[in-house]
């Protein structure tokens, strides 16, 4: 019997998805250490992706066949990434987590179907929050144990399909994550003119081969141990001792909150960057050059402020962002590591600062570029204090923080049916957080973020009249 979820789409199909039985690695239990990194995200909801394809020939498009392709094409996939198969698990022994595969863990699959409409859930146009939830597959959290991965394919009366992927943050990062997606998809079109590909006929390139060595992350000073006791005391302030892998599920965003996705051509990241260089005029021996991130996001942090309407100009402003460190640690990680690997940085603003209509794209531009450059000196300089930062944050002072990057491509995604139609991390959706991503386009760079329809609709018209007059 079919079943409904929210009244929206009908699971057809609920199933779990292994490496082939005949992989040698399938075999053996596989276990991954829990390092500092893993820690930092012990219990931060899970992020959640939606890819959106328009189907390139919905009449002759055969959706039986394709979720069969999708399914073999997984299981041979995991294969290569069988911790995705397994669980986070933490035994009443040990003091922290562990990933652990075991022969016969497999992936949950949910297979669904819709009537609603693709082009208005594929769409970009301000929504309520909630909206495209029931795309998304759950992953439910025990104390002692989560998966670490689920999917969901959904079909939208062969027009168009979404895939839906929730990952547990204390394992992946989006690097990670879109590192196993792409690795499907290169995967999927291999199989296309042979749906029942042997085990060993497909090798992955190098750039999508993931390294799960751990012990390329050195922590001396046992950071591990005080994020882990952080999110303890702060899940369960009585008995901080009492371990648990349960999540916190939302951050403190409402229900009634609405979501909005801006873009930034290029032509607009060159005017700003051209009004950062007018504002530097003083110094013409030093001229600055910010890099499209750092416009992009001094500028969103500057609508932001002004749409939320702070009275007090004398307020800080915490402007956060996630940093990749594989290239910055000493010695370096490898590019294809698999795992969390990166920490949150940030600097302070006040609002009256990046209000001032002269002055404050080029002050947030330079705050932002100069934190960013002092990585390249000292990465895990202040890793320590990272989770007690994030504590601040929380005590009044007004928060703008961004994740994804557009460097992942998630765009760039392709089972074969040519480049998503949109992109989406609902996750935000629980987090508040801003996800930048490359632009649908294949130009430029997307974001969305979620406030009170009052706060977008103001955020909306300060964005697009402000570029306007750069």
């Amino acid at each position: 019997m079919e079943k409904v979820k929210q009244n929206l789409v009908r699971i057809l199909e609920v199933s779990k998805v292994a490496p082939p039985p005949s992989a040698p690695s399938s075999a053996t239990h596989f276990s991954l250490p829990f390092t500092y990194f893993d820690a930092l995200f012990l219990k931060i909801p899970p992020t959640e992706r939606l890819f959106f394809y328009s189907l390139p020939d919905p009449p002759l498009f055969n959706s039986n066949s394709a979720l069969t392709r999708l399914k073999h094409s997984l299981s041979l996939t995991l294969q290569h990434f069988l911790p995705l198969s397994g669980n986070l698990v933490w035994q009443p022994e040990s003091p922290k987590p562990t990933i652990l595969y075991s022969p016969g863990d497999a992936v949950s699959l949910t297979v669904a179907e819709t009537d609603a409409d693709f082009t208005h859930f594929s769409g970009t146009e301000i929504r309520p929050v909630e909206a495209c939830r029931p795309f998304v597959p759950e992953l439910p959290a025990a104390d002692d144990s989560v998966p670490v991965m689920a999917l969901q394919v959904t079909v939208f009366q062969n027009r168009g399909l979404s895939i839906g992927i929730s990952n547990h943050h204390a394992f992946v990062d989006g690097k990670s994550s879109i590192m196993f997606l792409k690795s499907w998809a290169y995967i999927f079109k291999h199989t296309q003119n042979n749906p029942e590909s042997p085990v060993s006929s497909i090798t992955l390139p190098p750039e999508l081969t993931p390294f799960f060595d751990r012990s390329v992350i050195k922590d001396p000073k046992g950071i591990d141990m005080l994020y882990i006791n952080y999110w303890l005391k702060k899940a369960n302030p009585t008995d901080p001792s009492s371990k648990s892998l349960k999540y916190f599920p939302n951050l403190g965003v409402s229900p009634e909150m609405v979501r909005g996705t801006f873009e930034f051509t290029r032509t607009d990241i060159e005017n700003l960057r051209k009004a950062t260089r007018k504002e530097d005029e003083s110094n013409p021996l030093k001229p600055t050059r910010y890099s499209s991130f750092v416009l992009a996001f001094a500028y969103i942090s500057i609508c932001a402020v002004k749409s939320a309407r702070i009275e007090q100009k004398k307020k800080r402003v915490y402007l956060g962002f996630y940093a990749d460190w594989r290239a910055r640690l000493d010695p370096a990680v490898p590019a294809n590591y698999f795992g969390n690997c990166g920490g949150s940085h940030g600097v302070f603003a006040e609002a009256g600062e990046l209000e001032d209509e002269e002055e404050g794209l080029g002050i947030a531009s330079k705050r932002i570029d100069e934190a960013i450059k002092g990585l390249e000196e000292s990465v895990t300089k202040g890793a320590e204090e990272s989770l007690s930062k994030w504590e601040t944050v929380e005590e009044g002072i007004k928060f703008v923080g961004v994740v994804g990057s557009p460097r992942l491509g998630v765009y760039g995604l392709d089972f074969g049916w040519g480049r998503a139609k949109n992109v989406k991390m609902v996750s935000i959706e629980r987090t508040g957080s801003i996800s930048l991503a490359d632009g649908g386009d294949g130009d430029g760079i997307e974001f969305s973020l979620v406030l009170s329809q009052p706060e977008m609709i103001r955020f909306a018209s300060i964005f697009s009249d402000g570029l306007k007059t750069l």
